[in-house]
């Protein structure tokens, strides 16, 4: 991991060198490192170091960057830029991080995880549920989520086990969008069950859903 961020400091600094912004490998080592969930690049190193974590970043499927602790701890580092240039700054680090770790699914923010990956994931579950009927599912249309969803903890602080839940509802329609079944409509619940990889990483280790008939 540790290789992963160097890198990652390397590439945002001559990025931003040539965009006329000098900010020091060390500092941008710290900016990484919040990116990534930690309070400093001495806390991800020690992290990565400790046997009692089953799991370390460099295991993870998915990486999710805090973009709000990676800018606020820019600008502890750098009182002296703009609100623009330090998010410039943090998106140099983004992007060079996402460049490292190009193995992985990365994704900017816990909301962007969830529309782009978290949200399909589920929802292509949910036509599989054990408790759908068979005989509804071959004229089902596709699941609706209702956009929200819950979180078992803030991402970057929960260190074993995170948990994501959403819902939403599915209508049986054919390419017309016209009911052909009655109108069954039916209620629908999902959650993925992670092991955390580091405080950004993740690793997928459930995936379900349970549908039930809306009267």
């Amino acid at each position: 991991m540790s290789d992963c961020v160097r890198s990652a400091n390397y590439a945002a600094s001559r990025e931003l060198l040539a965009c006329g912004l000098r900010v020091t490998r060390s500092h941008l080592g710290e900016i990484n490192a919040a990116l990534l969930g930690y309070a400093t690049y001495a806390a991800l190193l020690q992290e990565a170091k400790d046997p009692a974590h089953r799991f370390c970043l460099d295991d993870a499927d998915v990486i999710v960057l805090d973009r709000v602790f990676g800018a606020t701890r820019a600008g502890e580092l750098h009182q002296e830029l703009g609100t623009a240039k330090i998010n410039q700054v943090v998106g140099a680090c983004s992007l060079a991080l996402a460049r490292s770790f190009d193995d992985k699914a990365f994704f900017d923010s816990v909301d962007e995880l969830f529309d782009n990956w978290v949200e399909y994931q589920i929802a292509s579950t949910v036509i599989h549920a054990e408790d759908l009927d068979p005989r509804l599912a071959r004229v089902l249309g596709a699941p609706a989520c209702d956009g929200v969803w819950h979180a078992s903890g803030p991402l970057w602080q929960v260190r074993d086990e995170w948990v994501i839940e959403t819902k939403g509802t599915i209508c049986e329609a054919d390419d017309d969008g016209a009911e052909i079944y009655g109108g069954a409509k039916l209620a629908w619940q999902g959650r993925m069950v992670f092991h955390k990889a580091g405080r950004a990483g993740l690793i997928v280790d459930t995936l379900g859903a349970s549908c039930q008939p809306v009267s």
